[in-house]
């Protein structure tokens, strides 16, 4: 049975986390702080990709990360390809 996923960018969410050595209880404040208010529980949904990440939101992880967009998608993504709605409709659809 396939996990239900509802966004991409879960595993780079862990992957800059873990590589500033935060927890997600300390990514949880930073966003907040931010202005977005999340717990740490929503963090683990966000990094398993259980929990959807909304436009908006990801200009509060590009600020907290001190990252660009592409920064947030997976490796496999060119962001100025001029066919990337249709990749990332793809990729999602693959995994259900």
């Amino acid at each position: 049975m396939k996990r239900l996923v509802n966004n991409i960018v879960g595993p780079q969410i862990r992957r800059l986390r873990v590589n500033r050595n935060w927890s997600q209880g300390q990514l949880a404040a930073k966003l907040q702080i931010a202005g977005w208010d999340i717990s740490r529980g929503t963090v683990a949904k966000l990094e398993s990709g259980l929990h959807c990440v909304r436009e908006y939101q990801m200009f509060f992880l590009m600020r907290v990360f001190d990252v660009q967009y592409r920064d947030l998608l997976p490796a496999s993504i060119d962001p100025h390809a001029p066919d990337l709605f249709e990749k990332l409709s793809a990729r999602l659809n693959s995994r259900y």
